[in-house]
């Protein structure tokens, strides 16, 4: 490789880490007034051009998200917790969704319960709950669900809570879950941290959305 094109392959590197992982102002005082560290996704390919900040805990990592569309992982305990979310971000392109459907979108019919039933049913997880969000006065939604079957076959369950916001042609997704050994053991869990997770997803600001 050419030294300019590691250089620059470096310096692209460099903006990643410090993309995913600045922490900025406290925005969202969480549980005992524990502060927070925003994601700001400026200049992260994985955002195509689309700017989110969102605050967690302090207390949790935030690191490069290994698959496509997702651009950051944010995990409690400096990453040794069991609680996590994961940040992506898709196109409407990339949903296969056709022309003008975006715009068509409204509030209501974005969270319809319907949709919202899908949503776990095409990931192969038991609907628990799920309704419209608030989110930065988009069309937006929330479904918490419960998979199937464990990835790894074991016993660990993994309860999660997406909540999705459509803005323009991007389609910005959270998905925070708490995992346990056992269903009953995990969704207890995840009961304990849903205002936790709510708290997040409404700290999400789209400095695009007021310029």
């Amino acid at each position: 490789i050419g030294r300019s094109r590691l250089v620059a392959r470096c310096a692209t590197l460099a903006t990643l880490i410090l993309v995913t992982a600045l922490p900025v102002s406290a925005q969202t005082k969480f549980f005992g007034g524990e502060g927070s560290k925003t994601l700001d996704t400026t200049g992260h390919p994985k955002a195509k051009g689309l700017k989110i900040r969102i605050d967690f805990p302090a207390s949790w990592s935030i690191a490069e998200a290994k698959r496509p569309n997702t651009v950051a992982i944010a995990t409690s305990e400096q990453g040794n917790g069991l609680q996590n979310c994961v940040v992506g971000v898709h196109t409407t392109d990339q949903l296969g969704w056709p022309p003008g459907r975006a715009r068509s979108e409204t509030k209501a019919s974005f969270a319809a319960p319907a949709r919202l039933r899908a949503m776990a049913e095409e990931s192969d997880s038991d609907f628990l709950e799920g309704g419209p969000a608030a989110i930065e006065d988009l069309p937006s939604r929330w479904v918490s669900s419960v998979a199937r079957v464990s990835r790894d076959g074991s016993n660990n369950v993994f309860p999660q809570v997406t909540y999705q916001v459509l803005f323009k042609n991007w389609l910005i997704s959270v998905v925070c879950g708490s995992g346990a050994t056992g269903r009953a053991a995990a969704l207890a869990s995840f009961r304990n941290h849903e205002v936790l997770f709510r708290l997040i997803a409404n700290s999400i600001v789209l400095p695009q959305r007021w310029p």
